[in-house]
C-alpha cells in the first residue's frame, strides 16, 4: 500500500504525539508522500513556534526523503469536481483538505489521518488513521 500524510500525521511525527515519530513514518520507505498543501501547512506551524528555525530544520530534515505532491492538472480537475459535487450536497470541506483528498485519490493512495470526520464525505476515498490503530 502507498499512503498519503495527512497534515497531523505528520506533525504527530514530528513531535513525537500517539507514539508516532519520524523512524516509524520512515520505515515505509518510498510508499509515503505528502502533498503540497501538507507541505504548506506545516511549514505553518513552523513559523508559528517561538522558534521556528529548529521547527524548520526539523520539516526540512523529515520531507527530505518523502516526496512532495505537487498540485498538477489532474488533481485540479479531481478537486473540481468534488468541491461542486459536494457543494451541491451541502457537504462542504476546507479547500487544503480538499486538495489533499484530491491528491490521495488522483494517485489512488491511502490518505493517513488522525481527522477521518473531515474526509468521510469524500467518495472512493481510502483512509487510515496511524495515530489510533500505530503505523
Amino acid at each position: 500500500m502507498v499512503y498519503l500524510l495527512d497534515t497531523d500525521i505528520a506533525s504527530f511525527a514530528l513531535r513525537g504525539v500517539y507514539g508516532l515519530n519520524v523512524s516509524i513514518v520512515k520505515r515505509h520507505d518510498r510508499r509515503v508522500f505528502i502533498s503540497w498543501p501538507t507541505e504548506t501547512e506545516l511549514l505553518v506551524w513552523a513559523y508559528l513556534h517561538p522558534y521556528p528555525f529548529r521547527r524548520l530544520r526539523s520539516l526540512r530534515e523529515f520531507i527530505r526523503d518523502i516526496p512532495v505532491i505537487p498540485v498538477d492538472p489532474r488533481i485540479q480537475d479531481t478537486y473540481a469536481r468534488m468541491k461542486v459535487r459536494l457543494k451541491i450536497a451541502g457537504k462542504p470541506m476546507s479547500q487544503f483538505d480538499l486538495l489533499i483528498a484530491a491528491t490521495a485519490l488522483t494517485h489512488k493512495l491511502t490518505l493517513v489521518t488522525h481527522n477521518s470526520k473531515h474526509f468521510r464525505h469524500v467518495p472512493g476515498l481510502r483512509v487510515q488513521d496511524w495515530a489510533e490503530n500505530g503505523a
